[in-house]
């Protein structure tokens, strides 16, 4: 557990100090459409939209991987919607919710939540469909599903979420989340349960 508290800290770290740089950025730009009565060239454009996509994704990267315990404040359920969605939404793939209203979530347990839903994004590939019905207190269930035909997730990658001990490899950076499952279920007080099927991967988030 303690291995899991410090590299959410080092995220967090690494988060704070890139913000810093990232909003610097995007100020510049706001300064440069105020000055320019025209407005910015399309090159302008492009770096503009690149930076609101980096401060996005510093947005979910913190809530995922960032600081769990010690003084976190709730998360609002729209808040933890919106920045799950703009970081995983894609060209193909789309996020539907359910239990967005609703008293906000313990800043663990919003945190345990970003993590499998990025599980989830995980075994799509390139397309289908993320759906995550929230529950309306804490003992009850929360459901984070991803369908499509395409389904693929291996069954290395669940056993870190239900056994971890048995796992003799660690998995690739781009499969980190699975790894940090265990800790972030034990910080909110939750086990996750996988399940999987043809086309469909869910993954149940119980109260312990």
């Amino acid at each position: 557990m303690r291995d899991y508290e410090l590299s959410s800290l080092l995220a967090a770290r690494l988060c704070h100090d890139l913000a810093g740089s990232i909003g610097a950025v995007e100020n510049g730009l706001d300064l440069v459409r105020e000055l320019d009565g025209h407005g910015v060239s399309a090159e302008m454009e492009m770096v503009a939209q690149s930076a609101s996509r980096a401060s996005l994704q510093l947005q979910f990267i913190r809530l995922a991987f960032g600081r769990t315990v010690m003084g976190n404040e709730p998360v609002a359920r729209q808040q933890l919607s919106e920045t799950v969605t703009g970081f995983l939404t894609g060209p193909r793939v789309r996020v539907e919710w359910s239990g967005t209203r609703g008293a906000a979530l313990a800043a663990p347990l919003a945190r345990l939540i970003a993590l499998v839903a990025l599980c989830a994004r995980s075994c799509l590939g390139m397309s289908g469909m993320l759906r995550c019905k929230l529950a309306p207190d804490h003992d009850h269930p929360i459901m984070i599903a991803a369908e499509s035909p395409s389904i693929r997730v291996s069954d290395e990658l669940l056993l870190w979420i239900t056994t971890p001990s048995d796992c003799t490899t660690l998995p690739e950076p781009r499969h980190v989340e699975f790894a940090l499952v265990e800790g972030a279920s034990h910080a909110a007080g939750m086990k996750v349960i996988p399940e999987t099927v043809p086309g469909k991967v869910s993954f149940l988030l119980e109260p312990v």
